[in-house]
């Protein structure tokens, strides 16, 4: 599942550990430096590949980036839904 309010806080997260301030990962993204000010703000408004290239910059993955949970733990939570009993 995604949960796409982190993504402001993991954005500002790992931008600050990869010592990059986020007009220099909205230019390595290929957007306006501008654009960096409100990135955390408005990337989710950006096309999906911009977004990876945001998440290649900062080196993290884009499920990541989204607060998306990994495959397994989402398949672990749905197993236990379906069957409550056991």
């Amino acid at each position: 599942m995604t949960n796409l309010s982190v993504f402001p806080s993991r954005f500002d997260y790992a931008c600050r550990a990869k010592r990059m301030p986020p007009e220099e990962v909205a230019e390595r993204a290929g957007l306006p430096a501008e654009a960096g000010q409100d990135l955390a703000v408005t990337a989710i408004h950006l096309p999906l590949y911009r977004l990876c290239y945001v998440a290649d910059v900062l080196d993290v993955s884009l499920d990541w980036l989204l607060g998306r949970e990994p495959a397994a733990q989402s398949e672990k939570q749905q197993q236990a839904r379906a069957a409550p009993w056991t």
